[in-house]
């Protein structure tokens, strides 16, 4: 399935080399046909001299006159080329934008000729050469009794030429048009210009367009209606075949859209298409149909656009193409940061891409993009005041991003509230509350707060503290904190390590004993479960002692005081005196001897509990997780530890 994709590619990149390869090649080699008006130098690159008028004219000349017999032999496109642009360094074309700069320049070219063609030329000899240039500093030189000018290019890599100036280039039609009924001079070329305007390209043979009806040979606007007529088809087979491949592009990505997004390639390629289509049309038109004036400049000027436009497309969808990819690849969320940083990343890119493409195309058509950088700097400042909060939002994902404080799925608290999150997007972050509402919460707020992340602990705390009767003797106390250490030592769902229970002081009503133990579970159902039945044995502990809990001095009952249990205050009383003959008595701490014994020995889930016989039940009760990947974590450090610590327990025990 991979490989018909890669051949799609590799024939369209063959396709695109053999485009930009049109000009190259044999076709460079001249045939014997046009061997005559060939320009036999053992300096075939040397370019033409133009280091005074006389050397500019007679360079121009020269060079016109050999494209424009090429071209009437139907020499090969890259000879009769190679003549023109020789004849266009003798014309100043700089303000003529770059896309339309070499078509243009053929035409003025022509223009020239006809006029020099027909006009009265001074002697050469009178003409300024280098020596006289170099003896006046001449920067200047009108052809007498005309407009036509040369001028020395004062700087630059040309600097010291002289060509004719942008004024007498961009006059060319109107001087034509002036001197177009003169005559032409004997050993001039004949209908240059007019062959040119109305005859086919060198793609296309004169006998074929000679063979068409007389009618299509009219002109209308500047064109035959044969050209028309072929221009107009042209960009129908485009349009109809642009279309046809988009259609099939979208069918084909619609088909793997749920298989992988590296086959999705129908619409890029549809892309690829449109690029040398446009490319291809280019070509037709002026070497083929041979449009030329206002019509070509327009025609041109709209196929360089759709076709930079089809270049910046084409970017975008490759570049969010590959960031959807490395989504699926690395299995992300949609609604996880990291994927949400990967398209925001992505669509920058994008647009800097664009903007790019954009400029490029600018300096192409001949618009000036100094101005307008200048623009967009003073519009960005205004737009960055004015989507200042957004750009804080979108910094404080970037934040969140990389502290990674929290994830999705994760318990949280933040202020006053809590909540699940759902989604940390670029601008801001979802999280589901307790009584189930959405908590939607700015980035740039979210990431100043102080946020406790419930999912990266590994063990949840019980922490309360209990009130015993001030009528409660010493030892009936001391029965009671070691009868809860005992109960703590031996659950089995009880940290050891971190226990600590201890009296605390003398509060208003009762002697305080503070309980601060950890619940071996990150599960909210099976932490309160392991709560509730550590508060119960917290209460049958109370009652053995022969004790109770005080009641708050704030409220009055009125009832018979059973009193305390003078039997059972009798035997903790001497269980402790026991504890204290045998020196066994667990204060300050306990002996490590009594730990290990009762360590796990008390029964959980309780004796007469249906867990108690099936503890596999308690895995499969509905789970409230405080998050499935710290959990994961959790599980692989649990193991990266145990690794670690089985070397030392060999160790220890040799």
């Amino acid at each position: 399935m991979l490989v018909f994709p890669r051949v799609i590619w590799v024939i369209l990149v063959v396709l695109a080399c053999q485009t930009f390869a049109i000009e190259g090649g044999a076709q460079d080699q001249m045939p014997s046909a046009v061997a005559g008006v060939a320009e036999f130098s053992p300096y075939p690159l040397r370019p033409p001299r133009l280091d005074s008028p006389r050397a500019t004219l007679e360079s121009f000349l020269r060079h016109a006159t050999q494209a424009i017999e090429r071209r009437q032999a139907e020499a090969p496109l890259a000879a009769i080329r190679r003549s023109f642009r020789r004849a266009m360094l003798c014309l100043d074309l700089r303000k003529f934008p770059l896309a339309t700069r070499e078509g243009t320049g053929f035409e003025k070219v022509l223009l020239l000729k006809e006029i020099l063609d027909r006009i009265a030329l001074p002697p050469f000899e009178e003409i300024p050469d280098l020596a006289a240039v170099e003896q006046t500093g001449l920067t200047s030189w009108r052809l007498p009794d005309t407009e036509l000018t040369l001028d020395r290019i004062a700087e630059g890599p040309r600097a010291g030429e002289f060509v004719f100036n942008s004024r007498t280039v961009q006059a060319l039609e109107r001087f034509y048009e002036l001197s177009k009924h003169l005559p032409y001079k004997p050993g001039t070329t004949v209908g240059a210009y007019e062959d040119f305007l109305y005859g086919p390209g060198p793609l296309l043979s004169t006998a074929w367009v000679d063979a068409l009806p007389a009618w299509t040979h009219n002109v209308v606007v500047q064109q035959t209606l044969w050209q028309w007529i072929a221009w107009l088809l042209l960009l129908a087979g485009v349009v109809a075949a642009t279309l046809l491949v988009y259609r099939l592009g979208t069918w084909w990505d619609e088909r793997f859209r749920d298989v992988s997004v590296w086959l999705q390639l129908g619409r890029p390629l549809t892309g690829v298409f449109v690029i040398l289509a446009m490319m291809m049309a280019s070509k037709v038109m002026d070497d083929g149909i041979n449009l030329t004036g206002n019509v070509w400049i327009v025609s041109r000027f709209a196929l360089d656009v759709a076709r930079y436009a089809a270049g910046a497309w084409l970017a975008v969808l490759i570049i969010k193409r590959i960031g959807r990819g490395i989504i699926n690849t690395r299995q992300l969320l949609p609604e996880r940061l990291n994927a949400q940083l990967i398209r925001t990343v992505a669509n920058l890119v994008a647009v800097v891409v664009v903007i790019y493409i954009a400029v490029i195309g600018a300096e192409v058509f001949g618009i000036p993009v100094a101005p307008l950088i200048a623009g967009l700097g003073i519009g960005g400042l205004a737009i960055a005041l004015a989507v200042r909060p957004t750009l804080e939002n979108i910094i404080g994902g970037f934040i969140l991003f990389a502290d990674k404080p929290i994830r999705v799925g994760d318990f949280c608290s933040f202020g006053e509230k809590r909540g699940t999150v759902e989604a940390i997007g670029m601008r801001s972050t979802r999280i589901r509350a307790l009584d189930r509402t959405v908590i939607t919460v700015p980035n740039a707020e979210f990431s100043n707060m102080q946020l406790i992340n419930w999912a990266l602990c590994d063990r949840m705390l019980i922490l309360r503290t209990i009130g015993l009767r001030y009528e409660t003797k010493p030892e009936q106390t001391r029965h009671v904190l070691a009868k809860l250490r005992e109960m703590c030592l031996a659950h089995p769902k009880i940290d050891k390590d971190s226990l600590r229970i201890r009296f605390v002081g003398y509060g208003a009503s009762a002697q305080e004993i503070q309980i601060r133990i950890y619940a071996l579970t990150r599960d909210w159902n099976e932490f309160y479960a392991i709560q509730e039945d550590v508060f119960l044995r917290i209460g049958e502990i109370v009652e053995e002692s022969g004790t109770g809990f005080a009641r708050p001095s704030q409220t009055l009952y009125v009832t018979r005081d059973p009193g305390m249990d003078e039997a059972r205050s009798a035997e903790a009383m001497q269980e402790v005196q026991g504890w204290r003959t045998a020196g066994r008595l667990p204060f300050p701490r306990m002996a490590p001897a009594l730990q290990e014994r009762l360590e796990d020995t008390l029964d959980y889930p309780p004796r007469g509990s249906p867990d108690a016989f099936n503890p596999e039940a308690l895995e499969k009760e509905a789970s409230e997780p405080l998050s499935s990947e710290a959990e994961e974590d959790l599980k692989e450090e649990e193991g990266k530890e145990k690794k670690k610590n089985k070397p030392e327990a060999k160790q220890t025990e040799g």
